[in-house]
C-alpha cells in the first residue's frame, strides 16, 4: 500500500486542497488509498480529519463509542466556516481491531509501527487508547499519541498532533488569557464547566502584559473575562464599563493598580526557570548568595557508585557522608568543592550575612556550625563550632544583629534557640513550641518578630504547617501569635523541614515537600504563598512547583537571589537511573516572568495550517523514496 501511495503521489500533478485539511480535493472525491468517499463521507469543500482509534487489548468499540461520539461532536462545533458554508471540522473515526495482549506491556511510543496502520500514515491521525477513563496522555508524533478513553484528553493530545503547544503559539510562557484546553489551566474545565473547554479562538490575542509590570485595568468586558473568577485562578474582577474590567492581580483587595509584580499564571503550577544542573546529592540542598555568586551546599555519599542503590531522603547518623559546595556564576556551575569529607549526617542549612556564609548540619555525634568567606568560586573556612547532641537537627536564621540557631530535638520535638554570634549564649528551650520535624524560620522585619514554621498533628492530619511569631520579652523568646497555614480547615502539610522566605509585600512563601507516609518516597514540592485575600483558604494560595513529573525524595532549598528566588531540587528518576539524585538549581523561581502574557487563535491555525502541515510532515518522512 505504501508503494502505491508513493508512486501515485509522485507521478500526479499538483493537487488542489480547497478546504486546507491536508486531503487533496481529488482524494476526497475519487478516493485514494484507504479513503473511500462514498463510505467515509469526506468533502473537498469542508475540512475533514480521519482519526484512528487503536484500542489496547481488552477494549471494545462499545466501550469507546461514547467517547468517539463526543470527540466528533467537539470538532463539529469548532467556530470556523468552511468553503461550503458549513461549520466546524468533520471527524471521521476509523476503529481497527484491538491490539493483542502481548502489546499491553509496551509504551505507546513503542507501538507506533504495530498500532498505526501503514495505509493510513500521512492521511490520518492516530490514538492508542488505554482501558482507562482518567485524564493524562502523551504525544510524540504529528500522527500518534497515547491516552485513556477520556474525550478531553484525546482532543488535547490530537491538538499537539496539529502542532499546538501548551502555551499560546509564539509566546514563551503560559497565560491566564489563553482559554484553551491545550493550557493545563483549562484542560478539563473553563469557567468551572467541563463541557465548555475549547481550542482558543484567539479573543485575547491583542493582549500584551508582563508579570513584572502588570496593569489591573484590562480592555475587555467583564463577561469576556468571567472565566478568570473561576478555577484555577479565582481572581476578583470588577466591572469598570462595557469594555473594561479591573482584575486584582496581586490579590490585595485593591483594584486599579499599575506597574505591579505578581505571579498570575500559576493556575496549573508555580513555575521556575533558568535551570542549572549540578552534581549528585544525597539529600536536601542549602542555598546562599554572596553578591552575584550563588552557592549550593549539599550532602554527598562517600562514593559515586553508592547512588546506584541509594533510596533515601537524606543522610543519617547511621549512614553518613560528605558535604559539598558548588558555586553558580554567570548562570554556569563551577567545579565541586568538598567542605567536609566525612561525618555529615543530615541536611545542611545556610544563610549569608554580610560577606560570610554560615552553614550548619547534623553530624554523627551532634551538629556543626561553620563560617565561610568567598575566594573566587570557592569557600574558605573562617570559623568552626560543634556540639554533641545526637538528637539535634539545626536550622540557621539571620536576625537583625546576630546569627541564631534553632535546634529541633528529634526525641522531645521541642525547639531551642541559640545565638551563635555570642559565644557564651546558652540555648533557650522555647515554651510551647514543638514540631514533628525540623523547623523553618525567617526574620519578619515588618512585624519585627521571628517567624518559625513548625509541622504538627492537627486532629488526624499529620505535619500541618503552623506559623509562630516570637519576640524577645525580658530576655526570653516567647510566642505571641500562632496560626495555621491555610487556616484551621486547611490541609497544607509536609513530612520534613519547610523552607520559608518573605515576599516583597511581607507575605510568607513556604516551600515544602508534600506530606507522604514514607518520607523517602518520591513526591512533589509545593509553594504556600500568603495573600491578602482572606476569602481564599484563609489568605493562602498553594500550588505545585513545576509539574507532576518533578518528583524528589528530599525537601527543596531556596534563597533570595538577584531580585528573584533561587530554588534547588534533587531529582527522583528511579533508583540507579542516570539522573536520579541529580541536583538542579533554578535561578528564577518567583514565577514572575519578563515575558508577554497573551492568547493565540488556535482554531484558525488548525484549519489554515495545522491539519495540512501535520499530515504533510508524515508524508515527507515516510512517503518519499530513500536515497540510494
Amino acid at each position: 500500500m505504501l508503494a502505491f501511495l508513493l508512486t501515485t503521489t509522485l507521478q500526479s500533478p499538483k493537487f488542489v486542497d480547497s478546504d486546507l485539511d491536508g486531503l487533496y480535493d481529488r482524494w476526497e472525491t475519487e478516493g485514494f488509498g484507504p479513503i473511500r468517499p462514498s463510505v467515509h463521507g469526506c468533502n473537498p469543500k469542508r475540512a475533514d480529519v480521519f482519526i484512528i482509534f487503536r484500542m489496547r487489548a481488552g477494549m471494545t468499540q462499545a466501550k469507546i463509542q461514547p467517547t468517539i461520539d463526543r470527540v466528533k461532536e467537539f470538532y463539529a462545533d469548532l467556530p470556523f466556516t468552511n468553503p461550503d458554508g458549513s461549520k466546524g471540522l468533520n471527524m471521521i473515526p476509523i476503529v481497527p481491531e484491538p491490539m493483542s495482549k502481548e502489546h499491553n506491556a509496551k509504551d505507546y511510543k513503542q507501538l507506533y509501527k504495530e498500532g498505526m496502520p501503514e495505509e493510513w500514515r500521512g492521511l490520518a491521525h492516530g490514538i492508542l487508547v488505554d482501558d482507562s477513563p482518567g485524564g493524562g496522555g502523551q504525544c510524540n508524533r504529528p500522527d500518534w499519541c497515547g491516552t485513556g478513553y477520556n474525550w478531553m484528553t484525546m482532543v488535547h493530545e490530537v491538538g499537539h498532533q496539529f502542532g499546538l503547544p501548551h502555551d499560546p503559539m509564539g509566546a514563551r510562557t503560559g497565560s491566564p488569557f489563553h482559554p484553551s484546553l491545550m493550557n493545563y489551566d483549562y484542560s478539563y474545565q473553563l469557567g468551572g464547566k467541563g463541557e465548555a473547554i475549547q481550542y482558543s479562538p484567539g479573543k485575547f490575542s491583542s493582549m500584551r502584559m508582563k508579570e513584572n509590570d502588570l496593569n489591573e485595568t484590562v480592555p475587555f468586558s467583564l463577561e469576556d473575562l468571567q472565566f478568570l473568577a473561576s478555577r484555577p485562578y479565582y481572581f476578583k474582577l470588577q466591572k469598570l464599563d462595557e469594555k473594561r474590567t479591573a482584575i486584582d492581580w496581586n490579590r490585595n483587595g485593591i483594584f486599579g493598580e499599575k506597574h505591579i509584580r505578581a505571579d498570575v499564571n500559576d493556575g496549573y503550577s508555580a513555575s521556575y526557570r533558568g535551570q542549572v544542573k549540578l552534581e549528585f546529592a544525597a539529600g536536601a540542598t542549602a542555598l546562599a548568595a554572596l553578591g552575584p555568586t550563588l552557592f549550593a551546599i549539599y550532602p554527598d555519599l562517600p562514593k559515586r557508585d553508592d547512588y546506584k542503590e541509594y533510596a533515601f531522603r537524606a543522610l543519617t547518623r547511621d549512614k553518613s557522608g560528605k558535604l559539598q559546595v558548588q558555586a553558580i556564576q554567570n548562570g554556569k556551575a563551577m567545579p565541586q568543592q568538598t567542605l567536609v569529607d566525612s561525618g555529615v549526617a543530615g541536611d545542611p542549612t545556610a544563610i549569608s550575612v554580610g560577606d560570610t556564609i554560615w552553614v550548619s548540619y547534623p553530624t554523627t555525634k551532634g551538629y556543626a556550625i561553620q563560617a565561610f568567606r568567598q575566594t573566587g568560586s570557592q569557600l574558605s573556612e573562617t570559623k568552626f563550632l560543634s556540639e554533641a547532641d545526637p538528637d539535634a537537627q539545626p536550622t540557621l536564621v539571620a536576625m537583625p544583629n546576630s546569627v541564631a540557631l534553632l535546634i529541633w530535638n528529634e526525641k522531645s520535638m521541642r525547639v531551642s534557640l541559640k545565638s551563635i554570634s555570642e559565644a557564651s549564649s546558652p540555648a533557650q528551650v522555647i515554651d510551647g513550641l514543638e514540631s514533628q520535624y525540623p523547623v523553618g524560620a525567617v526574620w519578619n522585619a515588618t512585624k519585627q518578630c521571628l517567624a518559625i514554621v513548625t509541622a504538627l498533628k492537627q486532629g488526624e492530619k499529620s505535619g500541618r504547617l503552623k506559623i509562630n511569631h516570637l519576640r524577645n520579652m525580658g530576655g526570653k523568646w516567647k510566642i505571641f501569635e500562632s496560626f495555621w497555614v491555610e487556616g484551621e480547615k486547611g490541609s497544607a502539610a509536609t513530612s520534613w523541614r519547610p523552607q520559608v522566605l518573605l515576599s516583597p509585600d511581607a507575605g510568607y512563601m513556604i516551600f515544602l515537600k508534600g506530606s507522604y507516609a514514607d518520607p523517602h518516597q518520591g513526591g512533589l514540592n509545593y509553594l504556600c504563598r500568603q495573600i491578602a485575600d482572606k476569602t481564599m483558604s484563609d489568605g493562602w494560595r498553594t500550588k505545585m512547583l513545576g509539574n507532576e513529573w518533578a518528583n524528589t525524595r528530599s525537601v527543596c532549598g531556596v534563597t533570595n537571589y538577584q531580585g528573584d528566588i533561587a530554588y534547588a531540587v534533587r531529582w527522583h528518576a528511579g533508583v540507579g537511573g542516570a539522573e536520579d539524585a541529580r541536583l538542579s538549581v533554578s535561578l528564577r523561581a518567583s514565577g514572575i516572568e519578563n515575558e508577554w502574557l497573551t492568547d493565540f487563535d488556535e482554531v484558525g491555525y488548525i484549519f489554515k495550517t495545522g491539519l495540512a502541515s501535520s499530515l504533510q510532515s508524515v508524508r515527507d518522512e515516510q512517503w518519499k523514496p530513500k536515497k540510494p
